[in-house]
Formats: C-alpha cells, structure tokens, sequence
C-alpha cells in the first residue's frame, strides 16, 4: 500500500465486527467533477487475504453521488462511519466467481493494493463519465427501499418496443396483476391485461395456467415515459418528492393518475405502480424492448375521514400530507423481464428445436425429466401423455413430490413446467396412448417431435399404425436395468418404423435378460406381486440428460444420429469414468 502514490492511509486496520476496515484517501490529479480527494472505507474479511474486499465512501469528505456500476449511495446507521455506495471495481468476468479469469493477487501485501488500485480506476472513469462506455452491457440505477420477498415479472408483448410503437397508447392507465404465492411468503406479480384510460384493452400478455395463483386479481396503474427514472449521474428515485418532480418533467400528472382510478386505488388495500420505460440492450444502442419499474403504493385514503370529505380532491389533499409527502420514502418491488430471451440467457436450444411441438408420451422418471430438460432449454409447445397416477414409490426417483401423490402425473407435471417457465404451452392428455389415438388423435398429428419414454413395446406397435401425412421426426428413449445402459432410436419417416427399432434393439435387450436370470427384483408393494424397476435415480438422470444430448443433435440433423444409439455407463475400479456412445445406423 505503501507504493501507491495516490492513496494515503488515514487510520490503522481496525476490527469491526466480523471484519476489518482500513480508512485511506484517495487522490485524483486529472479531476474535473469530483473533488480531487476523496475519502473511503476498506472492508476486510477477517480471514484476508481470502474473501470479499469491498470499498464505501467516508461520511466524512467521501462521495456523495452516486454513479453508474455502484449501489445506492444513501445514509447508513449512525454507527456506521462510511455510506451504502460501494462501487463495483471487478469486471464483467470477475463477477462470475472464477480468479482466473483476472489476474488477481491473492498474496496478504498485494490484493488489497490491487483492489486500491481498481478503486483508483473506477473514481478517474466516474470523473471522466466513462463507466458506461459504448457498446458495454446495459444496466440499471439500483432501486433504495427494494421490499424483500416480492417481485415483479413482466412478459410478452409489454416489453417489445417495436409493438408499443405500433400502437396509440395513452401517457398512464390502469393494468390487471396477476400473483403467485410461494411458499415462504412469497409472492411474485405480473401484468396480464394493460388498459387506457377509458378502461380498454391495449395489450395482453399470454401466459400458462401457472399454480399456485390467487383467485382474485390485483387492480394496479401504470404510466410510460421517455428516460429512466434516475437523479443524475446515476441514482435511483428514494423519495416520492423525486418521483413527483421526474413526472412532472416527463409531462405526467401524479395527482390526476390517481384521481382517474381513485376507485380502483382507495380500497384499503395496498396496489402497484407500474413505470415503463424504453432501454436498450447495450450501451448506445438502439432501444430493443420495455422495461417496468414498480411501486408499492401505501394505502390511501378511503371511506369516511374525519376532517376531510369523501371526495378525490380531499383525499389527495390528506395523502400528500400522510403516506405520500415530498420526504416520504418510496417502497420498490424488485423487477425482472421474463422474457423467454432473459429466461433462458444461460442457455438453450436452437431455434430449430424450440419452435417444434413435442409430444411425449410416458411420464415416469425418464420421460417427466425428458420434458422438464426440454422447456428448461426452451422448447415451447408441449403435449403430453400418460394415464397413470403418481405412487409413493415413484418419489424415489421422479421430479414430482409427494404433494402430487395421488394426482394424475400429466396434470402436476403440466403445472411444473409452467412454474419453471411461464409461456410454455402443455397439453395433458391424462388418458392411454390407444385411447388418445381413438380420441383426440389430432395432439399427435400435429406434433413434429414424438417421444416415446415407456419402454413399452406395445405402445410402440399402436404408434406404428400411424400413418402421417408427412415425415416426423421419432425418438423413443429408455434405460435398461439399472440404468447402465440408454437407448436412443430416432427416425425420420411417415411411419415409426418399429421393425427397424426391434431388430437392432433386440441383442442388447437379450444380453440384459441374461445378465439379470436369476436375481430378485424389488418389490413395489405388498399385496399382487409387483417388481419394481431396478435402477436409482442418480444414473437415470445422468443416463437420461447424456439421451436428451443425442435427441439434440438428431434434431439438428448431425451425422449419426437417425439409427439407434446406446450409451453405457463406463466405470474403472468400481468408480464412474464415463458414457460410451455406440452407435448402430
């Protein structure tokens, strides 16, 4: 620390807490906004040089902005010497956790002065306005007083730019909320229905049956502005004298927004405010899509006051003097786009598969785990198809809990998949395969994906009596006994071509059965004798997910493929060492 000219040590380490802090200052020569020195906090864990460093301005002669990648810089307890700002100084790869991917100290004499030194960076781009360069990665003011527990997340057509622009919206109107409940109290909204000022309908956002939701829905308001509301350089509104003062400079009314739904908002209950706003994907660039700021509004006056009368114009007069005065702190939800494109941003499919309509027939612990991999990686449009009820004995291995015990496992997985994403579409069909052939044959025309999870060779006979009028793409996928082996057949064709799959399946499935004459199978109840299916649930997942990879590339149409594949476990001294991949064209 020594060796770094700009930075003066002002007190020695001191513990506090469960860390230490070290108070230093910081120069800046080349200064034109902020003031040349600047005083700050370094936090230390109590086992450095490993852990977090972090960095706070002094209330003394510290920063008292706040700037782009940095928390909000408010007022901390009177104990505490320094204020919430703390500036993000790691990079963008820095931030996923991994040391490697900068090239960081970790000895006790340099990691400190290397995290100085980033500090000493970030002060001179904040000065220079440099910290949100052309082309980085967009990102928001943080939000002070954000309520924990509660989320916002909107979807569909609110969030495309492109649309609004297509359409007359006006500047505020009002917008149906749906909720979730989770089960630690939580809750997350979203909006469903936007509508005007005259109470009609401008956009919709489709959405699945998601469960659990509320019976009645939330009434809330919403208003559209140009600039994101902020304080320059780069701090979020705290109070509702700021969020008044950046209406009014947006050109709209907070005081006839709510007396325009003073009905809907003076029920004793407390509502949402919904502030859309254009931003782009990147710094720079052109605006790509909405994003919804929101707002717990606190309960407003309503019913019989004394000293006032039951009119809108009183009641505004008493709020702005009660819950909603200039010094009164705003009270944030925590917003998120669910997009599938944010959604699925860690990764998923080609666009090639997730467009398709997959139908899935069986949904046991392969085929139940086949469709949650798939709508987890993005496929959209779902059927699926199995008569059975979920048992105790299935919980060992299954992606259902024993709340769904009892219940027919198309109708609780079809609720689990819309929980993991909410646009996905699923049909459940809780009936046999004949019977949806005899019944509803058209869920299985209108597939262009068909998967077979049952194992069951009678089932894939009925399948080949269908005749399509053009080529489907055919995969049926099972394990053998203990999950030591996967078979993956796809196919390409009008028909499933079941001759084919029994031929080249056969010698694999002969060699099983003979591996397995004369040992016990486990029982699944007592009563008619009834083997289970040997296998646990760590190797039909890893067999299964290895199946869902040779799925993908048949779908992306690669090289060997569209035949039958088998994939063995492979083990060295009794420990996994991997999945051999045979392939039979």
């Amino acid at each position: 620390m020594e060796a770094l000219p700009f930075c003066d040590i002002l007190e020695d380490l001191t513990a506090w807490d469960e860390w230490w802090f070290l108070r230093i200052a910081i120069t800046n020569h080349n200064h034109t906004k902020i003031s040349p020195k600047t005083e700050w906090y370094a936090l230390l864990p109590r086992n450095y040089p490993f852990g977090e460093i972090s960095f706070f301005p002094s209330k003394s002669n510290g920063l008292i902005e706040t700037y782009p990648h940095q928390a909000y810089n408010g007022v901390t307890p009177d104990d505490v010497p320094w204020l919430s700002g703390k500036p993000c100084v790691s990079s963008s790869l820095r931030n996923l956790g991994r040391r490697t991917y900068d090239i960081e100290p970790m000895s006790v004499g340099k990691r400190l002065a290397w995290h100085v030194r980033r500090l000493r960076d970030w002060l001179e781009a904040a000065d220079r306005g440099l910290l949100l360069m052309t082309g980085d990665p967009f990102e928001l003011p943080e939000y002070p007083n954000t309520l924990s527990g509660k989320s916002l997340g909107f979807i569909g057509s609110t969030g495309r730019v492109d649309e609004l622009k297509e359409t007359t919206w006006d500047t505020f109107g009002s917008v149906v909320i749906h909720s979730i409940a989770g089960d630690g109290g939580t809750h997350v909204w979203f909006p469903s229905v936007f509508k005007d000022i005259r109470g009609t309908t401008i956009s919709k956002n489709e959405r699945g049956d998601l469960y659990p939701c509320e019976e009645d829905d939330l009434f809330a308001v919403w208003v559209r502005v140009k600039d994101i509301p902020h304080i320059d350089p780069w701090r979020g509104l705290r109070t509702y004298g700021e969020l008044l003062e950046f209406l009014q400079h947006e050109g709209v009314s907070f005081d006839r927004l709510l007396m325009q739904f003073d009905r809907g908002l003076r029920d004793g209950k407390r509502h949402l405010l919904l502030i859309g706003f254009p931003v782009p994907e990147k710094v720079g660039c052109e605006y790509g899509s909405w994003y919804w700021l929101s707002i717990l509004l606190p309960v407003l006056s309503h019913g019989r006051v004394n000293g006032f009368r039951m009119s809108s114009n009183s009641y505004l007069l008493r709020d702005k003097t009660t819950v909603i005065t200039e010094h009164s702190d705003i009270c944030w939800i925590k917003s998120r786009s669910w997009s599938p494109k944010d959604i699925l941003s860690r990764g998923s499919f080609d666009t090639s598969i997730t467009e398709k309509k997959v139908l899935i027939i069986g949904l046991g612990a392969v085929g139940t785990l086949v469709a949650e991999l798939l709508v987890r990686a993005g496929v959209k449009n779902l059927v699926l198809i199995d008569d059975d009820r979920l048992e105790i004995g299935n919980l060992s291995r299954h992606t259902l809990t024993i709340k769904e015990v009892g219940e027919h496992k198309v109708s609780a997985v079809k609720r689990r998949l819309q929980i993991a994403e909410p646009q996905v579409v699923v049909e459940a069909l809780a009936m046999s395969f004949y019977d949806v052939i005899c019944k509803s044959r058209h869920a299985i025309l209108s597939s262009d994906v068909i998967v077979d999870c049952t194992g069951d060779d009678s089932l894939l006979y009925d399948l080949s009596t269908i005749e399509f009028d053009s080529k489907k793409m055919f995969i049926s996928l099972s394990v053998g006994f203990g999950a030591k082996q996967a078979f993956v057949f796809c196919a390409r064709d009008i028909k499933f071509p079941v001759e084919k799959l029994m031929h080249d399946i056969n010698p694999y499935l002969d060699n099983e059965r003979a591996n397995m004459e004369g040992r016990t199978l486990p029982r699944d109840g007592l009563g008619c004798w009834h083997p289970a299916f040997p296998a646990r649930c760590d190797d039909i997942w890893m067999m299964t997910s290895a199946g869902v990879k040779i799925v993908e590339a048949f779908l992306l149409g690669k090289k060997e493929t569209c035949g039958l594949t088998i994939l063995r476990r492979q083990e060295t001294d009794d420990v996994f060492s991997g999945i051999e991949r045979i392939f039979v064209p």
